[in-house]
């Protein structure tokens, strides 16, 4: 089994973030959600890198696993987050809220946040093949591997490293 840049999850994490830095809320809120997804989808990463590697086995079980069912978990997962974390980020609060309709002060709010999302999906689609070359993304896949790596330790299956044709951070192959 070969942990390559494309078991990082950075795209379902790289549109989990766009959504909630685009979301017409303070600051502090959207750094409180970006927190929150990126811990999320790290986690959910590691346990499916871990549960892939347990399952390596079995052919069948891991096309399942690897092309089906973790890809499905990881973006229901997320897109769960971000309903959630908007519902409760964009409820009115204070006083001005209360004297709004709550149509009207959700129609401004996607007036503001539709273009934002729009503009943030764009520039993640055009900087794709930056990405893929990029020396920290390379590192947090490598960091995601060795999380993963430390998972399957304690769950007694020692994870053996694979030959892969991307760099390691720091230039080595592994």
């Amino acid at each position: 089994m070969a942990v390559t840049v494309e078991c990082s999850g950075t795209d379902v994490l790289a549109l989990c973030l766009s959504v909630i830095l685009a979301c017409p809320v303070p600051w502090r809120t959207r750094l409180a959600g970006v927190g929150g997804g990126l811990a999320l989808i790290l986690a959910l990463n590691t346990v499916r890198i871990a549960s892939l590697g347990r399952a390596a086995a079995s052919p069948e079980l891991f096309q399942a696993l690897h092309l089906q069912i973790w890809p499905a978990i990881l973006v229901l997962a997320t897109a769960g987050y971000v309903l959630a974390w908007m519902r409760r980020a964009l409820r009115p609060s204070g006083p001005q809220a209360q004297g709004e309709p709550a149509g009207q002060l959700l129609a401004s709010t996607l007036r503001r946040f539709a273009p934002w999302a729009a503009v943030l999906l764009v520039a993640f689609a055009l900087c794709g093949p930056w990405l893929a070359r990029s020396a920290a993304l390379l590192a947090a896949g490598a960091w995601t591997a060795h999380a993963a790596a430390f998972v399957l330790n304690a769950a007694g299956l020692p994870p053996r490293p694979a030959a892969t044709s991307w760099p390691r951070a720091g230039g080595r192959s592994w």
